[in-house]
């Protein structure tokens, strides 16, 4: 072979490898390219708006499609281009959409539409082929297959009647009379959609993420995966062996969503975090890395924040702790710093509700999706959906939380809960293949089996000596905290200082005065 066909044959040889992935990194890409542009008027914080709009980016993750974030008033005329669906989010019904660039696009626009809340206009409702009117003071029942939950109280609602042949509905509206009047919750004709409202919980939210599904076309439904929350390597860890147990005692397959340090894990009481993680991975349970509190950070930390993940992965694989994915509030992934240092790192990401506090590093509110995203909905706003047996139905993959209990008879609860509720939950071991990358570290979930850098690793539960630090204060590790501690230190060293030096000057000034009158 010529030295120029060998050249040839290595720049290939190199190409090739690079393509193929010599440096890799998980899947997180999107199975389609589907992007929504979600329009809102106001946050509203008052009446807890934000977090339906957070709630609403979650469940649009959930189901694979990549959502654009903006306030309706700051749309630009155009804007809607290369979208295939636009969802108008109506917060404060008292203020009229003042945009017209965006009302008159929305109009135009060719692709899936979806108005959710009051102020329907007269051209939305025309495209529906519907009436509207508004009801007040009624507290209704939402029904929907086979289930059924009493809502809340509402001052007023818009909702439609005189609906198309055509029209496609999920859910009924009932009213709490003999003479009970019903109207429909999710409608849908052609690519035009309706919701009358939007919450964050319960059988109102699984209903709109099956409105939200059929609209999109979506038609897989999903069994939901028991999860447990609230994790901390400072938590009542004992309770967590309890459930962990009943769990695997009952045959219910579960995950943890626990935080951890990335310092100090060569102590004995991460020792034991990590042998009660062991003991839930033994026991067929998969566990979820959750994300720091933020504070005190800025986009300048993402190298920081990347190398805690980093540490995370390494220190708990070195204890045979496997992490299958990552889960976060909603908000890191509206936050292109966040997102990138963190979430990416995993193929399979846990989605939670927000923090009261959200601290951004680089907010984008441009959320991307994962090979696989869950939605989380808290347990406890299911518990009084009343179904026949196995009804309620899942469009979206699904976290159902419990938050870990404190006290043995919080842990007795919680059985009596998941008993109540008597879901058929997912079993990751039978299909989920998961991938986490950080640093040079990559573990793998192949359906039930752990990978470690590519070689399948054994999980072995130990015998537990409780350490004395676990002292059973949930807290977690906060990013970057010790910027405030070293402020608090300087302002501490700066005042004693001036202290210091008044005192000498005060000592001076008494010697010079007293001086003056000496003979």
């Amino acid at each position: 072979m010529s030295k120029r066909a060998l050249r040839y044959s290595l720049v290939a040889m190199i190409a090739f490898l690079i393509g193929f992935g010599m440096v890799r990194s998980p899947s997180v890409h999107a199975a389609t390219n589907e992007r929504v542009l979600l329009v809102y008027d106001s946050q509203n914080t008052t009446a807890k708006a934000n977090q339906k709009i957070a709630t609403l980016q979650r469940a649009l993750t959930s189901l694979n499609l990549r959502v654009k974030t903006i306030k309706e008033s700051d749309y630009q005329s155009g804007e809607l281009t290369g979208y295939d669906g636009v969802i108008t989010m109506i917060n404060w019904p008292k203020a009229e959409l003042t945009n017209h660039q965006f009302v008159r696009d929305r109009q135009k626009f060719k692709g899936i539409k979806l108005h959710i809340g009051d102020n329907l206009t007269s051209a939305e409702a025309a495209e529906l082929g519907v009436k509207q009117h508004r009801i007040y003071q009624q507290q209704l029942i939402l029904k929907n297959q086979g289930t059924s939950q009493l809502l809340p109280f509402s001052e007023t609602m818009t909702v439609v009647d005189r609906l198309p042949k055509k029209a496609k509905t999920i859910g009924k509206l009932s009213t709490q009379q003999a003479n009970q009047k019903t109207t429909s919750y999710g409608l849908i004709v052609g690519k035009t959609g309706y919701l009358p409202y939007f919450s964050t919980k319960g059988l109102s939210l699984l209903a709109a993420v099956q409105t939200l599904a059929a609209l999109f076309g979506r038609t897989a439904t999903y069994q939901p995966l028991l999860t447990i929350s609230n994790v901390t390597p400072y938590s009542h860890l004992k309770n967590l062996d309890r459930l962990s147990r009943y769990c695997e005692r009952m045959g219910i397959p579960f995950a943890i969503s626990t935080v951890s340090v990335s310092q100090n894990t060569e102590l004995h009481a991460f020792k034991v975090f990590a042998a009660y993680l062991r003991r839930v991975e033994d026991r067929g349970g998969i566990v979820f890395i959750q994300t720091p509190i933020v504070g005190g950070a800025t986009a300048a930390n993402a190298q920081e924040l990347n190398d805690m993940f980093t540490s995370y992965l390494v220190s708990l694989a070195r204890y045979q702790v496997y992490p299958v994915g990552i889960s976060a509030p909603g908000y890191w992934n509206q936050d292109r710093v966040l997102r990138q240092n963190s979430l990416k790192k995993a193929d399979h990401w846990l989605l939670l509700p927000n923090t009261s506090d959200q601290t951004y590093l680089k907010q984008d509110d441009n959320a991307q999706t994962a090979k696989m995203s869950l939605l989380a909905v808290s347990a406890s706003s299911l518990n009084d959906v009343r179904q026949t047996e196995n009804t309620v139905k899942f469009n979206s993959p699904t976290a159902v939380t419990v938050k870990l209990p404190d006290t043995a008879t919080q842990v007795h609860n919680t059985e009596r809960q998941l008993q109540q509720l008597n879901y058929s939950w997912l079993d990751p071991a039978v299909n989920w293949q998961t991938e986490f990358i950080s640093g040079s570290t990559d573990v793998e979930y192949q359906r039930g089996n752990y990978l470690l850098n590519g070689q399948r690793e054994t999980v072995t539960a130990d015998h537990v000596t409780t350490a004395t630090s676990n002292s059973g204060t949930p807290n977690q590790q906060v990013l970057f905290k010790g910027f405030f501690k070293l402020q608090g230190v300087l302002i501490a060293g700066f005042f004693t200082i001036v202290l210091v030096v008044m005192l000498i000057f005060i000592y001076l000034g008494r010697r010079i005065y007293r001086n003056m009158f000496r003979r």
